[in-house]
C-alpha cells in the first residue's frame, strides 16, 4: 500500500508505503525418500506412451485441506528418452489447432500426439474428475512459443462427457485475431461459450487488481484460455517456455488446470542440473465446484529415491487451500437480505434491472448495488447509435497537431434512481451502452457499457 496524508497514524502531513496482507506459509518440502505411515496413497492403472510408462496418482494424509497432499502423475525416468518422435496415425489428421496468420493467410495444422485420460477418485474432498494428458512430440500454436516437444497436463473438475460437449461443429466465419497475429478457428458455439462472462469473474483474482488473469486463445473440448502473469513468463516476459500453467473457462465457468512443461525441462532435472521446482499460481477466491480444497501450485522433477519409486519423473498440482462455494443466484430467498430493485428498462432487446441488496446490518460488506440484465442480452444489445443521440457527442476530439476533429456519439443512455434507505449515499446510475466505445482513441473506442453511480 502506499498514500498520503494530513493527519496519519506515522504522523502529521505523511506519505507512506508498506507491505501489508501478511498470511501464514509451510515451509516447502521436497519429496521425501521415507514412507510416511500417515499418507494414504492412491494410484491408478499404468498406461503407456510408446515405452513409457505413465501412472495417475493421489497421495493424502487425511487432514481436511492439506497443503502437503500431491494429485498428478508420473513416469519412468528411462522414458524421457523413449517417448515416441512422430505423431501416431490415428490422430495426425486430427487438429485441434488449425491457425490462420492473419496478414498472409497462411493455414498450419498442429496435430495432436497421443492422448490419455486417467481417472481420479472421489475421496478427502478431491475436486479433479479426470486427467486429459498429451504427449505433443512438435508441440503446438502458437508458433514461436509452444511448438517445442512437451506435455500436456489438464486436470479437469468435470467429467469427459461433460468436456467433449465444448467441441461443436461447423466451423465459425470469424475475423477475430488471437494472441501473435494469429487466428484459432473455433466453432461458432465454441466462439459463444468461450466469450460467456466468467460467473465467478470478479472472484478470479486474488490479492488485487495486480493479480487480475489474462484470457487468450479459445480451443475446442478446452475453452479460453486463462493465465496468472507471474505463471507464464514465456507470454508476459519474453522468456522461453519450459514450464507454464492455465486455467480454461467455458460457458462462464472455470473448468480446469492445465500445466505444460517441456521434454527439454525435464531432462535438466534428470541430469540433476536443477531440484524439483515448484510454481505457485493465483486461484479464485471461490469456485462453483462447491466448498472444498483447491490446489495452488503445481511441481515437476525427476530423481532416484522418490516417493513415487526409483528412477521416477513427476508432475503434481498441491498447495492445497480451503475454497468456499461460489454460489450462483439463489432460488431460495434469504429471509435477512432485503432486496430493492427498480423498474426494468430494455436497451435493444436487453432488459436491465437496478437493484440494492442488503441484510440491514451498518455498513455490511456483503451489501450490492447495482444492475444486472440477461446473460443472453450480451449478443442481442444494438449494435448502432440510436438516430435520437447521434447527433448528441458528448466527446468532441480535436487532434492538437492536425487540428483533426472526431465526433464520438453516445448509444443508448438511461437513469435509475436509488432508494434512500440503510445508510446508502447513491442516489442515482447513470447507465450507457456504447457500441462504438469513445474517446480517447486506441484505448476506449471498443464497445462497453458505461456505469455512472453519483452522490448527486
Amino acid at each position: 500500500c502506499y498514500g498520503c496524508g494530513k493527519e496519519t497514524e506515522f504522523g502529521d502531513d505523511k506519505c507512506w508505503t508498506y507491505l501489508t496482507g501478511y498470511e501464514s506459509k509451510p515451509d516447502w518440502l521436497l519429496p521425501s525418500t521415507t514412507e510416511d505411515a500417515s499418507i494414504t496413497k492412491w494410484e491408478g492403472d499404468a498406461v503407456s506412451v510408446g515405452t513409457t510408462s505413465f501412472t495417475a496418482f493421489y497421495h493424502y494424509d487425511g487432514t481436511e485441506c492439506s497443503d502437503s497432499d500431491k494429485l498428478g502423475i508420473y513416469f519412468d525416468r528411462a522414458g524421457l528418452t523413449n517417448l515416441p518422435a512422430d505423431i501416431p496415425d490415428n490422430t495426425a489428421t486430427n487438429a485441434l489447432h488449425k491457425i490462420t496468420n492473419c496478414d498472409t493467410g497462411e493455414v498450419t495444422l498442429y496435430a495432436n500426439g497421443e492422448e490419455h485420460e486417467f481417472s481420479y477418485p472421489d475421496v478427502n474432498g478431491n475436486k479433479f474428475k479426470h486427467l486429459y494428458f498429451g504427449w505433443n512430440p512438435e508441440g503446438h500454436a502458437p508458433p514461436g512459443i509452444y511448438d517445442i516437444a512437451h506435455l500436456d497436463l489438464h486436470w479437469y473438475f468435470i467429467n469427459a462427457t461433460e468436456r467433449d460437449a465444448t467441441a461443436a461443429v461447423p466451423a465459425c466465419e470469424s475475423n477475430r485475431c488471437e494472441v501473435n497475429g494469429l487466428l484459432e478457428e473455433v466453432t461458432c458455439e465454441d466462439l459463444a461459450l468461450c466469450e460467456a462472462p466468467t460467473i465467478d469473474a470478479d472472484r478470479f483474482m486474488s490479492g488485487g487488481n495486480e493479480s487480475l488473469w489474462f484470457c487468450v486463445a479459445c480451443v475446442p473440448s478446452m475453452g479460453v484460455h486463462c493465465f496468472d502473469p507471474d505463471a507464464a513468463a514465456e507470454l508476459t516476459a519474453g522468456k522461453d517456455f519450459d514450464d507454464t500453467f492455465f486455467m480454461t473457462r467455458w460457458d462462464g465457468i472455470v473448468n480446469s488446470n492445465e500445466a505444460m512443461i517441456t521434454l527439454d525441462a525435464y531432462e535438466l532435472l534428470n541430469e540433476g542440473l536443477r531440484a524439483e521446482k515448484c510454481v505457485s499460481f493465483r486461484t479464485p477466491e471461490e469456485y462453483v465446484f462447491g466448498d472444498g480444497c483447491y490446489p495452488s501450485a503445481y511441481c515437476y522433477g525427476c530423481g532416484k529415491e522418490t516417493e513415487f519409486g526409483d528412477d521416477k519423473c513427476w508432475t503434481y498440482l498441491t498447495g492445497y487451500e480451503s475454497k468456499p462455494d461460489w454460489l450462483l443466484p439463489s432460488t431460495t430467498e434469504d429471509a435477512s437480505i432485503t432486496k430493492w430493485e427498480g423498474d426494468a428498462v430494455s436497451v435493444g432487446t436487453t432488459s436491465f434491472t437496478a437493484f440494492y441488496h442488503y441484510d440491514g446490518t451498518e455498513c455490511s460488506d456483503s451489501d450490492k448495488l447495482g444492475i444486472y440484465f440477461d446473460r443472453a442480452g450480451l449478443t442481442n444489445l444494438p449494435a448502432d447509435i440510436p438516430d435520437n443521440t447521434a447527433t448528441n457527442a458528448l466527446h468532441k476530439i480535436t487532434n492538437c497537431d492536425t487540428g483533426e476533429v472526431t465526433l464520438y456519439a453516445n448509444g443508448e443512455e438511461h437513469e435509475f434512481s436509488y432508494p434512500d434507505v440503510n445508510g446508502n449515499k447513491f442516489k442515482h446510475l447513470y447507465f450507457g451502452w456504447n457500441p462504438e466505445g469513445h474517446a480517447p482513441p486506441g484505448i476506449y473506442d471498443i464497445a462497453h457499457l458505461d456505469l455512472h453511480w453519483y452522490f448527486i
